[in-house]
């Protein structure tokens, strides 16, 4: 790859321009990079070179030891964002996720409640993993590009009405740090920070957990605390259980390590700590969904019942298997199958057992921010050459391809759309797609057009929180957020 030669005016570094790229920044910053990178024709090269190299990563084959070496990575990739990069919530903006980005944490928000669902159980699996002598089919041929998607901005599509404008400040001496919204809307989750005299809060400063009630503004802390500018971010929620991810040493160089797995019932105030980062070798990320904590760990995947607080091993899936999404019922994974045979993607549902290949999907491609679940739909984006209508500076672009009912034999991959720039997959509903990384797009199912969110954003459920305007406090928490029922959102009110 040849050296830039072109010189950045704002003298902004390759390092500090990469963490932007693969980790979502704050809105300030997000703004402050996305206007300047428009009128940089280094900093532009420069993100090219960056794409360059992120795709032949992506289909790079790994070497022994494998997953040790990815959590090497990630321990470190991690420990550069917070050395470089403003903090942020990090299913925020889901993480994201940027395709390539060795993100800690893999969060899919939930659709429906806890009550009902059947215990895992080392008996309910009838299906069987592939071991590394069969054979598999050839990677996939993915179906052709459409031509780049319209954008809108969000007042154009929806109009402002479809919105609720909240201030983030609770009163004269505290702000509230938004990290997420419970699937009813009743409840938004985050930090509550007090403010010192001098209006800046400091970067060890405690940001006390919790949540503030809608109706009320009455803020209730679950009894955990993180740091202001290091925090993870509390929380998200499954209508019954809150999950925090707390970082008891920030800025540590061994990231996975030091994160905290908590477990809160908001019916009865109760919290438990499910797991640390050491527990069963390492716990590289998880999933919550329908009272179940799904964790990818050292030992294979467990599954952390939150009522019960039983954890069990999912049998059949070696613990070299990677998790790479989860949305009730169904568990998806790759399994590596030896040296210069593509890696085979796979879903397991947890009611029945049954566990089926989908060769449709390359696994070669399948990582953090690629692929998510919605019911029994898969959705993943892959990377494109340059079109001959892809805007000057782009980094992208992507297609976003849909696999419905993928449980039948006879799922067939569709092409849905392509964006202008590289975006990793967040978060899903049946109004929604949205995109992490430095996109703060989301593709509406409805209109058939991205829609440009402005800032960082949460999606749970029927809920879409989007940071707006200012800041408060630590210039890193917007002055007001914009909350969407997505369900309620209005059609093809732009036109």
């Amino acid at each position: 790859m040849a050296r830039d030669t072109l010189d950045c005016a704002a003298n902004i570094s390759d390092e500090m321009l990469s963490g932007w790229r693969d980790f979502p920044p704050t809105p300030a910053e997000m703004t402050r990079i996305h206007e300047h990178v428009a009128t940089c024709p280094a900093c532009q090269r420069r993100l090219k070179d960056f794409e360059v190299v992120a795709s032949a990563l992506l289909h790079q084959r790994e070497i022994e030891p494998g997953d040790r070496i990815l959590a090497g990575a990630r321990q470190r990739l991690t420990g550069v964002r917070r050395r470089n990069v403003a903090p942020r919530h990090i299913w925020s903006g889901l993480g994201a996720l940027a395709a390539i980005a060795a993100v800690v944490l893999l969060f899919v928000y939930v659709f429906g409640g806890i009550a009902g669902h059947p215990a895992v159980t080392p008996t309910a699996t009838t299906g069987k993993t592939p071991t590394a002598s069969q054979t598999p089919a050839p990677a996939p041929t993915l179906p052709p590009a459409p031509a780049l998607a319209p954008i809108v901005d969000a007042q154009t599509a929806w109009g402002a009405q479809a919105r609720t404008t909240v201030s983030t400040r609770l009163d004269a001496t505290h702000i509230f740090e938004v990290g997420g919204i419970t699937p009813d809307g009743r409840e938004l989750l985050g930090y509550r920070i007090t403010l010192p005299a001098s209006g800046q809060v400091a970067p060890g400063a405690p940001a006390e957990a919790g949540f503030v009630t809608m109706s009320t503004r009455r803020f209730t802390s679950i009894g955990l605390t993180d740091w202001a500018l290091y925090s993870y971010g509390c929380c998200i929620a499954d209508g019954h259980y809150l999950l925090m991810v707390q970082d008891v040493t920030p800025e540590a160089t061994c990231s996975v390590c030091d994160l905290a797995y908590w477990s809160y019932d908001i019916n009865t105030g109760q919290k438990y700590l499910i797991a640390k980062g050491t527990d069963f070798q390492t716990v590289e990320g998880a999933f919550l969904g329908h009272g179940l904590l799904v964790m990818w760990t050292g030992e294979g995947v467990k599954v952390a019942d939150l009522a019960t607080h039983a954890i069990s091993t999912v049998p059949g899936i070696p613990a070299s298997a990677r998790l790479a999404a989860f949305s009730w019922p169904y568990l998806l994974y790759t399994v590596e199958m030896g040296d210069n045979v593509p890696s085979q993607t796979r879903v397991r549902n947890l009611t029945t057992g049954r566990d089926s290949a989908l060769p449709q999907v390359d696994g070669d491609t399948v990582s953090d921010g690629t692929v998510l679940l919605l019911g029994d739909t898969l959705f993943t984006v892959e990377a494109q050459p340059t079109l001959p209508s892809t805007p000057t500076g782009s980094t992208g672009p992507s297609t976003l391809y849909e696999l419905d009912s993928f449980m039948n034999p006879g799922a067939t991959l569709k092409a849905i759309a392509t964006y202008k720039d590289s975006v990793g997959l967040s978060g899903a509903n049946a109004r929604l797609i949205v995109f992490g990384g430095l996109t703060d797009v989301a593709w509406d199912r409805a209109e058939h057009r991205f829609v440009r969110l402005g800032g960082s954003y949460i999606l749970s459920g029927n809920y879409l929180i989007a940071n707006t305007s200012g800041t408060a406090g630590n210039g890193t928490v917007p002055a007001t957020v914009s909350i969407y029922q997505t369900a309620a959102l209005p059609v093809h009110v732009g036109g």
